[in-house]
């Protein structure tokens, strides 16, 4: 799926860098860094929910 979005442009650096120190692309990067974040998030809220 195609989008837009606005992100701070130390941020595209950031993922530029990545991107290329990879050797993948710029999509591959950020898509990765929405799964981890998301995973993360999902975790702190069942470890909260379990308490």
């Amino acid at each position: 799926m195609r989008t837009t979005i606005s992100i701070e442009d130390s941020l595209l650096q950031k993922a530029k860098k990545i991107s290329h120190e990879r050797r993948c692309s710029l999509r591959a990067v950020i898509e990765d860094a929405l799964r981890a974040a998301f995973a993360k998030e999902h975790k702190r809220t069942r470890s909260g929910a379990q308490r």
